[in-house]
């Protein structure tokens, strides 16, 4: 009781405080923090110009320097709990007509903010700054207070648009779970009148569709870009844009060859109109699509030039997209050293941005790589940084795919309840989306998991099954072939089997028929490709010999083109042709790439056969 009675002579205490303070305010300063009692999770001076007038600055310095208004540690400005209490208070007191001035003040406010926002992420304009995304996403509280209002107030024929832009700006942030922005989408596109407002239902539509993705509507989120891509009233750039989007999503969803078709389609587009953001983005795709197609010189052309625009661009968002590419493509090939350079630009380039969802993605994939490498550590590090965000967003595909990686790296360090816990959360994101790109990188992790803990015959014949279904001839040979994930999902299982017992990775070495069989099996007939097969051979010799040194790029061109002269660039080009080439004809995990050159991975065992 003693301790109740404290609390409200204590809160008494405050209110008195404040009431004090309140009276020794000017009209203008009591109209100023009443007025800024609409703002949800504080503000800056220029958010707060539109619902002060042109006195702000004077008018929020001089409520600072009486203690009514603090500023964060991020610079970030806001009223107290109880201050803000009682502004509201006070504004209600002036009347509903002064309230509802300032509530549609600050929403058509930060309407024009997600309106900006919106056209720089659907390349209507460019990105007004380096920290656009992380700038728009600390409104969040803002955002939602003004989309509110927007669906509670009839106050003019624009507040259809302003909703809709709202709507769209939460869902390309990721601001809100997936659910929630489906139904925030689905209720502004009911409120614009049919078709009156072409360029806002188009924002809110290709916003739409990012989501539904996401949770795996593929079929809807289809429809809404097809919409887009044959609605008349639009700007070309608007619907090519959708074209390619309709590549993106049906690369999500593991169809490959329709993909390129919508790419390809939009680089003839382009060709006829001048969208340079539009055609970097496109650029970017079509590389992306060539690194899962395993077209590494159609991956190299189009990313180069994608990320050589951007920089000229300072592109900083659609620049770390080709630099992922990229690394991914180096990572598919084997190149670990330089994967990792290029994907830990992309990362930090992403994050100095704000983009946090596609940073996530990237962390991901950072994770593959650290795992790949035998680093446990780094690789758990980050999953964890990806996993933080994409689990609140729902994001099924990416969520599903980065947490079937993470349990197979912790059944590969003897984790049970951890590799349990993960592939649980990776079969539930599966099981809701149609996707097999999803559902074989799933199945393949989890074989792995399942032959670590499980360590039976049983259980080493069924991961077998499954990594014999990859293979060339078998059922998913083509999903293995069109999808990075599912490649690197196989290259895991792969090594689980090769680390059992019994299971020493051997490289048979054929010289008579010049023919090399792989760790997995695979024959490499290389009787008519001299230089391939001279340059494997000097590296298996060097292996035999103990040679922990790699071969560097001039020795490896000098045996594989006794007598030839070339530049150094030429040379270059040569060999990390020659050398792409073995890897994928079945040396993926048997040749290194160091610092310093090419060797062979030294826990591979030689065995030459006349």
């Amino acid at each position: 009781m003693c301790s109740a009675r404290r609390r409200g002579a204590k809160g008494a205490t405050l209110a008195n405080a404040i009431a004090w303070s309140w009276d020794l305010l000017s009209e203008d300063e009591r109209r100023a923090l009443a007025r800024l009692s609409v703002f949800a999770g504080g503000f800056t001076v220029s958010s707060a110009e539109p619902v002060l007038g042109d006195d702000a600055v004077t008018l929020v310095a001089s409520l600072r320097d009486k203690s009514l208004v603090f500023s964060s540690a991020s610079g970030r400005l806001g009223l107290y709990v109880s201050v803000r209490e009682v502004a509201r208070a006070r504004l209600a007191e002036l009347g509903r007509e002064a309230e509802v001035d300032a509530l549609v003040a600050h929403a058509r406010a930060f309407a024009q903010e997600a309106e900006r926002f919106v056209e720089a992420r659907t390349l209507v304009r460019p990105v007004p700054g380096t920290s656009a995304f992380a700038d728009l996403r600390a409104e969040k509280d803002n955002l939602v207070a003004a989309l509110e209002v927007m669906k509670g107030l009839s106050v003019a024929p624009g507040d259809a648009h302003a909703r809709g832009v709202l709507a769209a700006a939460l869902a390309l942030l990721s601001a809100v779970p997936a659910d929630v922005a489906l139904v925030e989408l689905d209720g502004a596109l009911s409120a614009l009148s049919g078709g009156a407002l072409p360029m806002t239902e188009a924002h809110v539509r290709l916003a739409r569709q990012s989501v539904r993705c996401s949770v795996g509507l593929y079929a809807e989120c289809l429809e809404d870009l097809a919409w887009v891509a044959g609605c008349a009233a639009l700007p070309r750039g608007i619907r090519t844009l959708a074209c390619v989007y309709q590549g993106i999503q049906l690369r999500y969803q593991g169809h490959a060859a329709r993909a390129l078709a919508f790419h390809v389609q939009a680089d003839a587009d382009l060709r006829e109109e001048e969208h340079p953001r539009l055609r970097r983005m496109n650029d970017a795709c079509m590389g992306r699509l060539a690194v899962d197609l395993r077209d590494e010189d159609g991956a190299r052309r189009f990313n180069t030039r994608a990320l050589a625009a951007c920089e000229a661009a300072n592109d900083t968002w659609l620049g770390a997209l080709a630099l992922a590419n990229l690394a991914q493509l180096e990572q598919d090939l084997g190149a670990l050293d330089e994967a990792q350079a290029l994907l830990e630009r992309a990362v930090a380039r992403l994050a100095e941005v704000g983009e946090t969802q596609y940073e996530s993605i990237y962390a991901g994939v950072l994770g593959d790589l650290f795992f790949e490498r035998g680093s446990p550590e780094e690789a758990r590090a980050w999953y964890a940084r990806g996993a933080g965000f994409l689990g609140r967003v729902l994001t099924q595909r990416q969520t599903g795919i980065l947490h079937a990686s993470a349990a197979a790296l912790e059944a590969s360090r003897g984790q049970v309840d951890a590799a349990r816990a993960h592939l649980l959360t990776a079969r539930a994101c599966a099981g809701k989306i149609e996707n097999p790109v999803v559902r074989a990188s799933v199945e393949a992790h989890g074989a792995s998991v399942e032959l670590a803990v499980a360590r039976t015959p049983e259980a080493r014949r069924r991961a077998s099954e499954t990594l014999a279904s990859f293979r060339r001839g078998a059922p998913r040979h083509e999903i293995f072939e069109t999808s990075l994930d599912v490649r690197f999902a196989a290259r895991m299982l792969t090594r689980a089997l090769e680390g059992g017992e019994g299971s020493a990775r051997t490289l048979r070495v054929l010289e008579a028929e010049r023919v090399l069989v792989s760790p997995s099996g695979e024959r490499l007939v290389l009787g008519r490709r001299g230089a391939l097969w001279r340059i494997a051979l000097a590296l298996v010799t060097r292996h035999e010999r103990g040679e922990a040194a790699g071969l560097d790029v001039l020795g490896v061109f000098e045996v594989g083109w006794p007598g030839e002269r070339a530049t150094v660039d030429a040379a270059r080009t040569r060999v990390r042709v020659a050398v792409a080439t073995l890897r994928k004809a079945g040396l993926r995990d048997t040749i290194v790439t160091r610092d310093d050159g090419y060797l062979l991975d030294p826990q591979v065992v030689i065995t030459r056969e006349n």
